[in-house]
């Protein structure tokens, strides 16, 4: 994410462009939920489903499924996703926890 960030900004073709910067894996929100309850460790937090209705009430629509298309990050920024979703997370997971900790 960081090297694709930073050629965006270096590479005059990317202004104005919208460029997904990731890999290219279609997760669900609960798959990646239970990914960093595994990432975490021992908790006692549970996932709580709640409908969408409840959170943004019946006027609000929203897509059922992404999936990412990160060919402008690779062609136009000529930058390849290098770490994985599970790692990334858990490297992010880290910082944040050694963060909270100074």
């Amino acid at each position: 994410a960081v090297a694709a960030t930073v050629q965006a900004g270096l590479n005059p073709a990317a202004d104005g462009q919208a460029i997904n910067i990731g890999v290219d894996v279609e997760t669900s929100v609960l798959e990646f939920a239970t990914l960093m309850l595994d990432l975490y460790g021992p908790t006692t937090s549970k996932i709580k489903f709640v409908s969408q209705e409840e959170v943004y009430g019946n006027s609000y629509e929203d897509i059922p499924r992404r999936v990412p298309d990160n060919t402008k990050m690779r062609q136009l920024l000529g930058v390849e996703a290098k770490v994985s979703l599970r790692e990334g997370t858990r490297l992010s997971m880290e910082w944040f926890r050694k963060e909270a900790q100074s």
